[in-house]
């Protein structure tokens, strides 16, 4: 059984070409799935669309059916203090647990606290080191 909140996002990888944002955009629109965040980066000739859904198995299973390289990741969410360093000690505990980070974002920052999504190899043991800053 998993505790704490967690986000889910759909990365979808491909050549960087004009008209991917329009295609997977209007791809969802057309199963009525609304775009609650999106990040575009490209990198080289390859370029990383990252989305949150209002349904992820539908639009995950939407974007494969239409050949998209669509892959689902999953994210602890941590609650932290707003402080230099407090990112620093995060990373550390995990490396110290022998914890491969494959993603991680600021998501929200509120007073004296940021809401940190993970993406490891190992999200139960996230959970387990950090079951005191989870978010509910």
């Amino acid at each position: 059984m998993t505790s704490g909140a967690e986000i889910k996002r759909i990365t979808v990888i491909g050549e960087d070409r004009p008209g991917t944002l329009a295609e997977v955009t209007e791809l969802l629109s057309s199963y009525q799935l609304d775009i609650r965040d999106i990040a575009t980066n490209k990198v080289g000739e390859d370029a990383f669309l990252t989305l949150q859904v209002s349904d992820y198995d539908l639009g995950l299973n939407v974007l494969l059916a239409a050949g998209f390289n669509a892959i689902p990741e999953e994210s602890v969410l941590v609650r932290i203090e707003d402080k230099p360093g407090a990112l620093a000690g995060v990373a550390r505990r995990l490396a110290d647990e022998g914890i491969d980070i494959r993603g991680i974002s600021m998501v929200h920052q509120q007073g004296n606290h940021s809401a940190v999504a993970i993406s490891s190899d190992d999200d139960q043991r996230v959970r387990e080191l950090f079951v005191d800053q989870l978010y509910n």
